[in-house]
């Protein structure tokens, strides 16, 4: 069982810019997870421009052996396989 990484919150223009971030590459910076330097010094993250992040996705691997293994283990198991 594993879980991927948490999905990043909207890009939220507004906060940037009233963070004094200017429009341009420093957006797609900040949208790629880079910290930014402005040129009064400061530092702005992800966190600080994104809406909240939702918990990335579980993925379950299984091994089975043969198309009837699977089918008894749908069977059995209460997933949503």
């Amino acid at each position: 069982l594993v879980q991927l990484e948490d999905i990043v919150g909207k890009f939220d223009v507004n906060k940037a810019k009233a963070l004094g971030v200017p429009m341009g590459p420093m957006f797609g910076k900040l949208q790629r997870g880079q910290v930014v330097t402005l040129q009064d010094g400061t530092v702005v993250q992800q966190k600080d421009v994104c809406g909240d992040s939702t918990p990335g996705p579980m993925v379950l691997v299984v091994d089975c052996p043969t198309e009837c293994h699977l089918a008894e283990l749908r069977r059995l198991t209460p997933l949503a396989l």
